[in-house]
């Protein structure tokens, strides 16, 4: 059963359906929604709005980084597709909700950074768990070894970045508060 379990573990994670042609095609859809994304960084630009580090960043990294997975048939994309479209749905529910004008809670934005840092912290585990895979077995894991390193760093600054907003934006202002009414 051990061994039935980490052969699966090992195909989910090294393998590509190849006869899942439509698979590449939703990949590539999601390729070219990375670009989407960006024209949202530009319409913020020229509104005069602010954006930050984190939001430009973010954006031209997961283009790269989509990019280049995607042209190397990493076996690992797969997951970073469904990981990163649930955090999206979760995210853009919440900004379709706000640009109608429909009062959302705090505490709904709360509970999407907290999706988007379980996607970082998940991504992480998958990257790591491949990178173990391919240095302790001799399996052939379709995942090259620059895909995995730059996926760990990417994953690793989202992780600290989204932390830290998610720190400035609601814990420190809820201290200020609680200390205010204190």
């Amino acid at each position: 059963m051990h061994c039935r379990l980490n052969q699966q573990l090992i195909t989910l994670l090294c393998y590509i359906a190849r006869k899942l042609i439509a698979v590449g095609d939703w990949v590539f859809l999601f390729g070219l929604s990375k670009i989407v994304e960006l024209g949202d960084t530009v319409f913020l630009v020229l509104k005069k709005r602010p954006v930050t580090f984190l939001h430009v960043y973010h954006h031209c990294t997961v283009l790269v980084y989509t990019w280049s997975t995607g042209s190397k048939r990493a076996a690992i994309g797969r997951w970073f597709v469904i990981l990163n479209m649930m955090a999206h749905s979760a995210m853009y529910t919440y900004y379709a909700f706000m640009s109608a004008g429909i009062k959302v809670p705090r505490k709904i934005a709360r509970c999407v950074t907290i999706v988007q840092i379980t996607q970082f912290v998940i991504g992480l585990f998958i990257l790591f768990t491949v990178c173990a895979i391919k240095a302790t077995t001799d399996w052939n894991c379709y995942n090259e070894w620059t895909t995995l390193f730059f996926g760990i760093f990417i994953y690793f600054s989202y992780f600290v970045l989204f932390g830290n907003f998610f720190i400035e934006t609601y814990h420190k202002k809820f201290t200020q508060k609680y200390n205010k009414q204190n």
